[in-house]
């Protein structure tokens, strides 16, 4: 329908593409389909992996603001980076063999709204980060240490966080690190 009448493409504002239950992904549909949605404000990407670095290459979405995607974040620094406009980010797995997430040459000034795995919390400051979910990338990893070397989160008013059973003292940890949070959220992934 997009393909026929322009104006229907531009009316849409949210599209959600979920392909997770696919063998493949083609980098070059993903992309003609989002050239024909240039008014989205919330996109919803979840691919199977492994997913192409290109796959976002060249996609200008001016007005998104909210974009939630299992894209591993080797291919996300570009696309991120010309999107200032983003202000909520829901990040699956880094995917990442580097011993840093490649998210650390991401611009975070304009970041509200964050739901990110503990190990790729990069950036030194995120000034405007109201809501932060930090979700663990596996079972071996604790959030004590997570939150004993969390970034500065001066807007900061409510967390949510996963935890495995036995850290028992969570609240120090969270307390310490984020005096002034007004909500908080911490769900056990212990038994899931």
């Amino acid at each position: 329908v997009v393909t026929f009448n322009a104006a229907v493409g531009r009316a849409v504002t949210m599209v959600c593409i979920d392909l997770r239950g696919e063998t493949a992904a083609s980098s070059v549909q993903i992309r003609l389909l989002l050239s024909l949605v240039p008014n989205v404000t919330r996109l919803e990407l979840y691919l199977p992996f492994p997913v192409p670095r290109s796959i976002l290459f060249n996609v200008r979405l001016p007005r998104l603001e909210k974009l939630t995607t299992t894209i591993p974040h080797g291919a996300l620094p570009i696309f991120l980076n010309s999107h200032p406009s983003i202000t909520t980010l829901a990040l699956g797995a880094c995917r990442s063999r580097a011993t840093v997430c490649p998210l650390h040459r991401m611009d975070t000034q304009h970041l509200a709204s964050l739901h990110i795995p503990s190990t790729c919390l990069v950036a030194a400051v995120y000034p405007a980060v109201v809501n932060l979910a930090i979700h663990l990338p596996d079972t071996k990893t604790r959030m004590c240490p997570t939150l004993d070397n969390l970034p500065a989160f001066p807007a900061l008013e409510c967390l949510a966080i996963e935890m495995l059973g036995d850290e028992r003292n969570i609240l120090e940890h969270i307390s310490g690190a984020l005096p002034n949070i007004r909500s908080l959220s911490i769900m056990d992934i212990t038994s899931l």
